[in-house]
């Protein structure tokens, strides 16, 4: 492999992830409200593809959660549980 691109401290994630609609790309984050957990829809901007993962310019900052099963099914706002595992 060549390295022809880099960028330092960026975030990546697995593009099956990503979703789009009529605004735009986007993924579904995790985002603690009261002593709720909340799906939240979270507009992006993606940067360069490499194999399964693609940057995220803008949208996402470290330390979010990002929902990575059953994202399909999810909407914004949608109450969530969590099961151990």
């Amino acid at each position: 492999k060549i390295l022809d691109y880099s960028v330092p401290s960026t975030i990546v994630i697995n593009v099956n992830t990503l979703q789009t609609d009529e605004n735009g790309k986007f993924v579904l984050v995790a985002v603690k409200e009261g002593d709720k957990l909340i799906a939240r829809k979270r507009k992006v901007d993606v940067g360069e593809l490499s194999g399964d993962q693609i940057e995220i310019k803008n949208g996402l900052k470290a330390g979010d959660q990002l929902i990575t099963e059953g994202y399909q099914s999810i909407y914004d706002g949608q109450l969530l549980t969590t099961t151990a595992s």
